[in-house]
């Protein structure tokens, strides 16, 4: 069942990032909606001053959020957070329903997986399609935009926080 979750949680991951994958330039202008959802990942050290971002699902798939520093929907661009000299890195957590992604504070479990990259900012705008980017992926071809991909298991949110460690499962360095 591990196996399969992850298998499912893998394909997730890519269908949102899909849209979104290749570095812009640095002119960044959030326009986020406010959120009180923290994810503090941890285990991160050997990629430190690179960046982060996470997708993830409740076991039941019945829930998705977006981890990240902050997203221009307008320009479909996404800021990723840098993962400071401890080998941690503190996420922003939106739930995402119905396509529209809204301020998070529950109590869910959830699987998140987790893409390092060496770019702060990817954009729609400069980025490949989904079967462009799934194809690299699957062939390896993405090393310059993917430190590594990992996971992180079930955490549980307390009141839109929590904290987990990052596990590698794919390292494409």
């Amino acid at each position: 069942m591990k196996n399969l979750t992850n298998i499912f949680g893998i394909i997730a991951f890519v269908a949102v990032i899909g849209f979104t994958m290749t570095a812009c330039d640095n002119s960044f202008k959030g326009d986020s909606v406010p959120t009180n959802g923290k994810l503090i990942i941890t285990g991160l050290d050997y990629y430190k001053s690179d960046f982060v971002f996470a997708f993830g699902i409740t076991e039941s798939f019945s829930k998705s959020f977006l981890a990240l520093n902050d997203f221009n929907m307008e320009k479909a661009q996404f800021k990723l957070e840098r993962i400071n000299s401890n080998g941690t890195v503190e996420l922003n957590v939106w739930e995402i329903k119905n396509d529209i992604e809204i301020g998070y504070s529950g109590d869910d479990t959830v699987i998140f997986f987790v893409a390092v990259l060496g770019k702060q900012i990817i954009s729609e705008s400069h980025g490949d399609d989904f079967g462009d980017i799934f194809d690299d992926l699957i062939n390896g071809n993405v090393t310059d935009l993917f430190e590594a991909i990992g996971i992180i298991d079930e955490v549980t949110f307390e009141n839109g926080r929590t904290k987990g460690t990052f596990i590698n499962i794919f390292d494409l360095f």
